[in-house]
């Protein structure tokens, strides 16, 4: 279900970034740089969720390796980090 979850989350993530990559050009300065800094971790959240899917996916073959499993801990909590500062700029 992780997986599942993961590949979905992935997709989800790559069909924002290619969907609302824009901003309005009457913007002020101060906005192109807040949105430059949300496009950054916009698109570090999705190679995260990229690489922590892959190696979800390859540790459903090493079952019996309990680092796979705290290296998917570690990730898993970093990609939330990047998803949280993500919003935090594109909010």
């Amino acid at each position: 279900m992780t997986f599942v979850l993961l590949l979905l989350g992935t997709i989800g993530a790559f069909a924002a970034i290619q969907t609302a990559s824009h901003i309005s050009g009457d913007a002020d300065g101060e906005a192109f740089a807040v949105f430059d800094i949300h496009q950054r971790y916009a698109w570090l959240t999705f190679w995260m969720a990229g690489i922590t899917t892959a190696v979800r996916f390859m540790s459903l073959r090493w079952s019996s390796v309990i680092w796979a499993n705290c290296l998917i801990v570690i990730l898993l909590i970093s990609l939330s980090v990047a998803v949280c500062i993500t919003g935090h700029h594109g909010a």
